[in-house]
């Protein structure tokens, strides 16, 4: 070999390999990095190209172990490149080329490149068969360079590139090359494939963490959109909830928690327990929103590194449709979007306050009042990077318009949540968004005032028997069965005897019918916590607080400034009227 012809080809490998530096390791993504290698090698290296990978790659698991001595049972054509021939296997037909070929076991095991020099059809014809060999290669076929993709002692696949004329007349230097090449290409596939691997473990575990995406209640009807970060993130560290509380009231709530992967989704996952805990508690947004931001310190000094910080951010409305009243907080989350049904949307001047995990300030507390159709949409900070508005419009003052636009049939009619949810994420790409999104769309409802009920009496024990009779009148009105007359006339009884007897006045009393359940009220002006106790033969009293859990389905106590309400939920049969 001549000087010159030696300088042109260290110039051609070494242009190879720059290649290779450029487009192998770029992607994430198992078919990508795939694609990437077969576009690499045509026109590169052979006029042909296939990559065939195995099924267990594609799916994120781990490949045999060649030291085993196994081969995955099935490889699937991921890419190829190049002139087609009759007859060849089609991107994500399985190829059952290990099983058939004992050649692959050596390569496999040596992790060597192999080359057939001269006339490979008819060699790979005897070994295989004719009908095999015609779908594996072409008639005319001269040369075959077989690429083992082993990395990290797994066999991940085989890469394949053909010449027919002229045939293929390198030397050592090439296929030290090409081995170079493969081993690029196979930690470049497996580092997509272990990517891929954790992305589906975190969605997984982010869909078994999150609550139905629907829901339908006296006080709300939602719709929730949650969609993970593209294959560039990895998501995992949105969530939404629907919360029911007690008197028909509602809790929505979305939140964010900064970071990817298992880490996020576990975090997820603590929180929404933790906030359901609290809800139960009947807590107030911001006091609710305090103790979860103490939760979140904890968690980031459990984590000891500055590397793992746990972040989070959060909105909590609760909604009142005996009300029809709103009250919300904020911990570094978003504003939520109201569309009435007159008028304009609005983006609520919901303070987002310090993101949970930072302490310090109070949260704040936002209130206002909302007509029966009202929309109301929570979200997190992944929707305004893919509402796709103009390079000048804000997206906080375009999630108003386009919600409203949405909201609305060409026809008038008003749309269900589902409906539009997907309206607002309609041009998320294929390749999903750039970090997770959460969309939660709710019809906001009230409760007629037809179906409530309020009395306020003075704390004297002589008064016990006219609200127990004015309930039973009440009941009877609303055509309830005389089964659920009786027991709510005893609850009603026991719970305002007690306040009479331990908190004085003066008492509210309230009942709340909803299409199936019965909601009945006490409220005074004391703050002691009520106790359900177990009362022993001897005593006279004490029994009180245990029948009404027995005839109740619920019950429990919220606090407010000006006292305590202690409430119960009873069954009701749907057809009452």
């Amino acid at each position: 070999m001549t000087d010159s012809s030696e300088l042109g080809a260290l110039r051609r490998r070494q242009a190879l390999m720059d290649e290779a530096g450029e487009r192998l390791g770029y992607s994430l993504d198992v078919r990508k990095t795939a694609r990437a290698l077969a576009d690499l090698l045509v026109p590169g290296v052979g006029g042909l190209a296939f990559v065939d990978l195995a099924e267990e790659v594609l799916n994120g698991d781990e490949p045999p172990r060649y030291d085993t001595g196994e081969l995955s049972p099935r490889m699937i054509r991921t890419a190829a490149a190049g002139d087609a021939h009759p007859g060849q296997f089609e991107i994500g037909e399985a190829v059952p080329l290990t099983a058939r070929v004992p050649r692959l076991r050596e390569m496999f095991s040596t992790g060597d490149v192999m080359m057939d020099h001269h006339g490979a059809a008819e060699q790979l014809s005897r070994s295989v068969g004719p009908a095999l060999a015609r779908r594996m290669l072409p008639a005319d076929a001269g040369s075959r360079l077989m690429m083992p993709l082993c990395a990290r002692g797994l066999v991940l696949g085989l890469a394949v590139v053909v010449r027919c004329r002229p045939e293929w007349t390198g030397d050592e230097e090439d296929l030290r090359q090409f081995s170079l090449i493969a081993s690029r290409a196979a930690l470049a596939l497996d580092n997509a494939r272990r990517y891929e691997r954790e992305h589906r473990t975190a969605l997984a575990l982010q869909r078994q963490l999150l609550p139905s995406a629907t829901t339908d209640s006296t006080a709300v009807t939602t719709f929730a959109s949650c969609l993970p970060a593209g294959r560039r993130n990895v998501g995992g560290g949105d969530w939404f909830d629907v919360i029911p509380l007690s008197s028909a009231r509602v809790a929505l709530v979305t939140g964010t928690v900064a970071g990817h992967g298992l880490r996020a989704s576990a975090t997820m996952g603590r929180l929404r327990s933790a906030m359901d805990t609290l809800a139960e508690l009947d807590l107030e947004p911001d006091e609710l929103l305090t103790h979860l931001d103490e939760l979140v310190q904890h968690l980031d000094a459990e984590s000891g590194t500055e590397d793992h910080r746990v972040r989070a951010a959060c909105t909590y409305v609760v909604h009142d449709p005996v009300l029809g009243h709103c009250v919300a907080a904020a911990a570094g989350g978003t504003a939520p979007v109201l569309v009435p049904p007159e008028g304009p949307a609005v983006l609520m001047p919901v303070r987002p306050g310090a993101a949970l995990g930072e302490g310090g300030a109070p949260f704040e507390v936002s209130e206002w009042e909302v007509a029966p159709g009202t929309l109301v949409a929570l979200y997190t900070h992944g929707l305004l990077r893919v509402l796709g508005t103009g390079p000048d419009d804000d997206p906080r003052v375009a999630l108003p318009r386009i919600l409203q636009q949405a909201s609305v049939a060409e026809d008038g009619r008003r749309k269900e949540p589902e409906e539009i949810s997907a309206e607002v994420l309609r041009n998320v790409g294929s390749e999903g968004p750039p970090e997770d999104v959460v969309l939660l769309v709710g019809r906001l409802r009230t409760v007629d005032a037809a179906h409530t009920a309020q009395w306020s009496i003075p704390a004297r024990p002589e008064l016990v028997a006219s609200i127990r009779s004015a309930v039973s009148r009440r009941l009877n009105d609303w055509g309830l069965d005389d089964l659920t007359v009786m027991a709510s006339e005893l609850v009603v009884s026991e719970l305002v005897t007690n306040s009479v007897r331990y908190a004085g006045g003066p008492l509210d009393v309230r009942l709340i019918r909803t299409d199936d359940t019965l909601v009945c009220e006490v409220r005074d002006p004391a703050s002691t916590q009520p106790r359900l106790r177990r009362a022993r033969t001897t005593d006279e009293g004490g029994r009180g607080l245990f029948l009404v859990a027995q005839m109740t389905d619920r019950w429990g106590c919220r606090y407010g400034d000006d006292g305590k309400t202690i409430w119960t939920e009873q069954p009701i049969a749907a057809e009452a009227s």
